[in-house]
């Protein structure tokens, strides 16, 4: 046997490939050459070994013994080189696997060890788990949802069936993964998987060392699943998340989340917290980690509500710093976990600050940074890798680590303006502005998400950022390969261009907004959005010529495009910029009429407020204020527009009605902290609000709208002419009073609103005078 394996070379390798009769008769001899030396790996998977093992699987020919040979080849080439077995996996392979695990009588351990451990590589590719997600669940569940039951079937189970049943949890949290409805259809799934961990954890007490870390590794499977399949029980049942439950008279929510309770827990729900917070407490880091997971899950869901807070910052936050310093594993998780329960919750944020967390994350990414073009230290090996889907190439988990330090600084920096300065006084800006140039995208995307959170605040763009060379990288990213790192580096931008911020200059060039007006077509309605915002903040109160520029670079067509936009949003964002480029008094709406004419753009804005959508409402009224303000033949036009201008009053009355119901039956207060949710799930959407509204109007909440529409009855009744009132002023007056804006406003005067109340007295001293 010996003479076979050293006889191993090229040559042989294209022999016994060259038929699957002559691999099958070599494959112990070609498993004994190649497990456990890399290079012969290589030749192997260079000689397409992958493609004819997998056909010698699915193959009739193979014997079960043989087929077991295979197995073990392939888990060893799978591990080496995942990359190798893409194009080669196809349907069939995937079912001669689940037809081998489907079979319950009369398979050898082994063979379901080493098929288990196949199909778990397998499902590393997104097409695979997707086919057998969708084609074939329900009976593959079932089955696995058996093998992971063995040991607990056992009072002293076999050192097998605790690795059989470890391997079938981590294929059955790729099924729950893909938020199967089904997997409700299985009967007290969290109870098994809960009763599972007990019995696991008892049987680590009496058992040799061996079965002690194969133990942990099915707790840690175990957390695992029951972590994917509380994300895809909220996301199925649609939840309210944590911070809209308000008072607890609220008493349909409450009666949802109690039924949500008993599907999920059924009576147990207590035991079963409480299971889970002394899991947290393990000493093995893996067990702890994925134990907090869970229950940050649960927390952020609202499935554990508002009385679960105080026990989750007073065990889960702590515990979650104190694995910033462990193994590299709870590292790349672990300011994750943290990120999303301190986003936009200041009593989160607050425990987690003086808990000295600023000072310990600055010392795990100077260490990320120190051995970013090195080998990672590792610290320690553990099953998390398997059970999270963790990188193994080092390079790759060192990425992550700075990734997802750098999407905690975001997130606690979301709300005050006290941690943002002890940011910035930590040094983590240079680190920050650095990682705008990384070569990971999702590191690139995390960094603006921190620039985004800093430009919160006025006085650290006057100040830190100021002094930070942020233009070019910035410039970089607005045409970067990845379509989401340029919608996050359009919404740094956009704070950017706020009037007021120091930086507000260097980007504001032809190249500029060259790039701004691309992006407004952009196939991403996210990007497209934050394109015509950050154009909305250039406009205001700029240059007249670089108003002029960038309406002209913009176009009829385009912006007419913009105006019927699929996105909400993006319609919103161009009412916007009318509204600012007819703001202040200038050229600047001359200059925009001139691409848009006043009838197209009346036309526009009639069937906006049509729409009764509060969003399009208010920017459209007063883009009407400010094109009535800059010119008196543009103030007679709307005057003589009745159909506009009887749409206008009906809004405001709507208005009136609704706040003064509101304003009658609203006896509650507010209740808790202020928390808006953060996408938990690979961080691939949005952590918060893509960018701050940062209005250049203070209205009061809610009061936007009527201040609008008494505006307007203002501007139109605004003499340019000297405190002696005009034939067209008395005109103005008396169209406004036959159309009942007179009787609207006396309707006003006692909201609640003190700004709404002072306006209401300006626009009816106008029409009274004026009459």
């Amino acid at each position: 046997m010996e003479e076979n394996i050293e006889s191993f070379n090229e040559d042989k390798l294209s022999l016994i490939f060259s038929n699957q009769s002559e691999l099958l008769k070599n494959i112990i001899p070609f498993k004994n050459w190649v497990i456990g030396r890399n290079d012969r790996k290589e030749l192997a998977i260079k000689a397409e070994a992958p493609k004819l093992l997998l056909n010698l699987f699915s193959s009739k020919e193979a014997s079960l013994q043989e087929k077991y040979e295979v197995f073990i080849v392939l888990n060893s080439l799978m591990a080496n080189d995942k990359k190798a077995f893409v194009h080669f996996l196809r349907p069939e392979d995937l079912l001669s696997v689940i037809e081998l695990l489907s079979v319950k009588d009369n398979v050898p351990k082994n063979m379901l060890i080493i098929t288990l451990k196949v199909f778990t590589i397998m499902l590393n590719f997104d097409q695979a788990a997707e086919f057998v997600t969708q084609m074939h669940f329900s009976s593959l569940f079932n089955r696995l949802f058996d093998l992971y039951r063995l040991p607990s079937q056992k009072k002293y189970p076999m050192f097998d069936d605790i690795r059989i049943s470890s391997l079938a949890a981590s294929v059955l949290d790729y099924l729950v993964s893909s938020k199967n409805p089904q997997v409700d259809s299985v009967p007290s799934f969290c109870n098994t998987v809960f009763s599972t961990i007990a019995h696991t954890s008892k049987l680590k007490e009496s058992v040799r060392y061996r079965f002690f870390k194969s133990c942990d590794t099915l707790i840690v499977n175990s957390l695992a699943i029951l972590n994917s399949y509380f994300k895809a029980f909220s996301w199925r049942t649609n939840l309210p998340q944590v911070n809209e439950f308000g008072e607890e008279d609220d008493f349909e929510k409450l009666e949802n989340l109690k039924k949500v309770r008993l599907v999920l827990f059924g009576d147990n729900m207590s035991e079963q917290v409480c299971q889970l917070f002394s899991l947290a407490r393990e000493y093995h880091s893996p067990i702890r980690l994925l134990a907090l997971s869970c229950i940050v899950t649960l927390y952020k869901s609202g499935i554990l509500g508002k009385s679960s807070e105080e026990e989750v910052k007073l065990i889960v936050i702590p515990i979650l710093i104190r694995l910033f310093s462990q193994s590299q594993e709870t590292q790349q998780i672990a300011p994750r976990l943290l990120a999303m329960l301190v986003n936009e919750n200041e009593a989160m944020q607050k425990v987690a600050a003086n808990a000295n967390v600023i000072t310990f994350s600055k010392e795990l990414l100077n260490k990320v940074v120190k051995y970013s073009n090195e080998e990672f230290p590792v610290t320690e090996v553990s099953c998390l890798t398997d059970a999270l889907r963790l990188p193994t190439n080092r390079k790759e988990q060192n990425d992550l680590i700075m990734e997802s330090l750098l999407l905690f600084i975001a997130a606690l920096t979301t709300s005050k303006d006290e941690y943002r300065k002890m940011v910035v006084d930590a040094n983590y800006l240079p680190i920050i502005v650095d990682a705008l140039s990384n070569e990971s995208k999702n590191i690139r995307k995390a960094a603006c998400e921190c620039i985004l959170s800093l430009t919160r605040s006025v006085y650290i763009l006057r100040t830190g950022l100021a002094e930070a060379d942020l233009n070019e990288p910035l410039m970089k990213l607005l045409i970067d390969s990845d379509v989401r790192v340029q919608s996050s580096a359009m919404a740094v931008v956009c704070n950017l261009l706020l009037k007021f911020s120091p930086l507000r200059h260097k980007f504001l060039t032809p190249e500029f907004i060259d790039v701004l007006v691309a992006n407004t077509t952009a196939k991403d309605k996210s990007l497209r959005k934050k394109a015509v915002w950050a154009l909305r903040n250039s406009v205001y109160e700029n240059d007249e010529k670089l108003k002029k520029g960038i309406i002209q670079k913009l176009g009829r067509d385009r912006v007419l495009k913009l105006c019927d936009d699929e996105d909400l949003g993006v319609q919103e964002q161009i009412l916007q910029v009318f509204r600012n480029f007819a703001c202040p008094k200038g050229e600047g709406v001359y200059d925009f009429l001139e691409v848009v004419s006043l009838p197209v753009l009346l036309n526009i804005l009639y069937q906006k407020l049509l729409t009764q959508n509060p969003t399009l409402m208010e920017p459209g009224i007063f883009t009407l204020v400010h094109v009535a303000s800059s010119d008196d033949e543009f103030r007679d036009i709307i005057l003589e527009d009745k159909n506009m201008l009887l749409l206008v009053k009906d809004i405001m009355l709507k208005e009136a009605e609704r706040y003064r119901i509101e304003h009658v039956s609203d006896n509650s207060s507010s209740a808790g902290d202020s928390e808006m949710e953060l996408q938990d799930d690979e961080f691939d959407l949005e952590m918060r609000p893509a960018f701050d509204v940062l209005e250049e109007d203070t209205l009061e909440l809610n009061s936007g709208i009527l201040l609008a529409g008494i505006w307007l009855c203002i501007s139109l009744l605004w003499s340019n002419q000297g405190s002696t009132p005009t034939e067209e002023d008395i005109q103005g007056a008396k169209i406004l009073r036959e159309l009942g804006f007179e009787d609207c406003l006396f309707l006003l005067q006692n909201h609640p609103s003190p700004d709404v109340r002072e306006r209401v007295k300006d626009a009816l001293a106008r029409i009274h005078v004026f009459s």
